[in-house]
């Protein structure tokens, strides 16, 4: 597990260029050449994916333990936020980029 390198230099990203790039323009630009890099269709597709695995395992912790208290709720809500910002802090390595060039 790497973090993603520039197609067109080789240089490596570092986790929090990756990290915000990832959540907020899904581009990156390269800082030695100046490429423009987009992440691949896998890396969204990592990305799209780990919301509703999360959605569902709470929907069936609810539907396995049968337990309707509120406090049942929000404590199984927290673990899979929980659960949520520890897979995002790996998405880094996990996305990959590429230019057109």
């Amino acid at each position: 597990m790497k973090l993603p390198r520039c197609n067109v230099c080789n240089h490596q990203f570092n986790w929090k260029k990756t990290y915000t790039a990832l959540f907020k323009s899904r581009t990156i630009h390269c800082g030695e050449c100046g490429t423009e890099l987009e992440a691949t269709n896998l890396g969204r597709l990592t990305l799209l994916v780990t919301l509703p695995m999360l959605l569902t395992g709470l929907v069936l912790n609810n539907i396995v333990f049968k337990d309707t208290s509120d406090f049942h709720f929000f404590i199984s809500l927290l673990i899979m936020i929980l659960i949520a910002l520890l897979i995002s802090l790996f998405l880094p390595y996990l996305v990959k980029y590429s230019s057109d060039k």
